[in-house]
């Protein structure tokens, strides 16, 4: 299926409409045809496990809000632009590499 970036566009282009459309619809306009197996995926066990480990892991890294990137052990809250961003990438693999 691999539509998580067409999800991700959906829900972003849309996000006022969290809360008050159902799932189903961002899911429609992402181009997720199954929308049965859609929600039978959205109701499993296994994607509340997800998201209560994801959730723990957030809360124990101090991840207060969206965006936030670890970078090896930065953690960077917020989004400082592509050249910031490449900066401190090149510098975390520069310090792996040095290991």
């Amino acid at each position: 299926m691999d539509k998580f970036e067409d999800m991700h566009i959906a829900l972003y282009s849309q996000s006022d409409s969290i809360g008050i459309r159902p799932w189903t619809h961002f899911a429609v306009d992402a181009g997720i045809q199954d929308t049965l197996a859609f929600r039978d995926c959205l109701s499993s066990e296994a994607s509340d496990n997800w998201v209560v480990r994801d959730t723990v892991a957030a809360f124990k890294l101090g991840v207060t809000g969206t965006p936030t990137f670890l970078i090896n052990d930065l953690l960077v809250r917020g989004f400082y632009g592509d050249a910031v961003m490449n900066e401190l990438i090149s510098a975390a693999l520069a310090g792996t590499q040095n290991e």
